[in-house]
């Protein structure tokens, strides 16, 4: 199968890189951006472009791109009758087949960094199609990327995809708000890193509600009124922290 890379982020990399190791051929990489086109494209040992008029004819276009670009380069009406699969987690088979007559799509459920690309072999790639036939090809391409391959309904993906925001960008950003109460004493974050590791690794065991420890479930309101005094200064954190402490003794 002859595929082209649409993107030369942290997906199209990781994907693509995983893709050079298998029996099919890797064309050609589309960025917008030139540079980053040749980049990838150098890595993967393919052609580039940074214009969508001169895309190759392949068998499937591996949309890996941010979410809100997809449907505007669908728009443009190219290779219209090919398999075109998506990476995004919010978008839909069916907002896509207006475009073109073959969907897919491939969701990471990981976050992926190019300059830092996972080892592991389980990440789970959540996939989607139009068709059976479609299917069965996403399915053969998601299988040289992970060994856990999950089919899912597109609705379900998007419950999935919410999921995955509270889980990972939501407590992404509270830990920054850790990093920034004890950078500013000169404390290293690194101190709370065993206990960062430690939270994620009793989920594999435990049902997180069954895991919630500290002073809200407690109710340790002399903690929690010092806690609150400290970031007085702060009102977003202290409206972030009310809220936790709030929501945690209510359940």
């Amino acid at each position: 199968m002859k595929i082209v890379i649409v993107g030369s982020g942290n997906i199209a990399h990781y994907f693509g890189l995983k893709l050079l190791q298998s029996e099919h051929t890797l064309l050609q990489v589309y960025s917008p951006n030139i540079v980053n086109a040749e980049h990838l494209a150098r890595l993967l040992h393919c052609d580039f472009t940074n214009e969508l008029h001169q895309l190759k004819e392949a068998d499937m276009y591996l949309l890996a791109v941010k979410d809100d670009v997809v449907i505007s380069i669908l728009q443009h009406g190219l290779f219209t009758d090919k398999l075109w699969v998506h990476t995004a987690g919010s978008l839909s088979i069916n907002q896509l087949l207006p475009y073109v007559a073959h969907v897919g799509s491939i969701w990471c459920l990981y976050s992926i960094h190019k300059k830092h690309l996972p080892t592991r072999t389980d990440i789970p790639l959540l996939i989607n199609a139009s068709n059976t036939s479609s299917l069965q090809v996403v399915q053969e391409i998601a299988a040289y990327i992970s060994l856990t391959v999950v089919p899912m309904t597109d609705e379900k993906k998007a419950i999935t995809h919410l999921a995955a925001v509270f889980a990972n960008n939501f407590s992404n950003y509270v830990f920054s708000i850790a990093a920034d109460i004890v950078t500013k004493e000169n404390i290293p974050f690194a101190l709370l890193l065993p206990l960062i590791e430690n939270t994620v690794e009793k989920l594999h065991f435990a049902n997180p509600e069954d895991l919630q420890t500290g002073p809200s479930i407690r109710k340790d309101t002399l903690t929690i009124e010092k806690h609150l005094n400290y970031l007085a200064n702060t009102r977003a954190y202290t409206e972030i922290y009310e809220t936790f402490n709030k929501l945690i003794q209510e359940k």
